[in-house]
């Protein structure tokens, strides 16, 4: 539901988006494309599909990564999750698979 109602707002956010449901990752500064009463703060409406009602949405900047940061990890996880899933691979347990190469073993003795 989350990233139903973060689409709504691609004129905004722009096209490049990482985001996992709470923490959301742009490759611009919302400042740049909207001048905000707040510059480090942009407030959003949208509307909840199942009982239409009308959902407040705050985007804040909170700070800019740097690319050897050890907080790009979560960064990189979602980027990576979203590009298996375009691969066409399965996730089993912790790991992807790719369901169109399964080996079916025979008996195991």
């Amino acid at each position: 539901m989350r990233f139903g109602m973060m689409k709504e707002h691609r004129s905004l956010t722009g096209e490049v988006t990482a985001f996992d449901g709470s923490i959301l990752y742009l490759p611009v500064k919302l400042e740049e494309v909207r001048k905000a009463s707040c510059a480090h703060v942009v407030n959003l409406k949208s509307e909840r599909k199942t009982d239409a009602a009308e959902i407040d949405i705050k985007i804040q900047m909170t700070k800019i990564l740097e690319p050897n940061s050890d907080l790009c990890i979560p960064f990189y996880n979602v980027v990576l999750r979203r590009v298996m899933k375009i691969l066409g691979l399965k996730l089993v347990g912790r790991n992807h698979y790719d369901p169109n190469s399964a080996v079916v073993l025979g008996k195991h003795r």
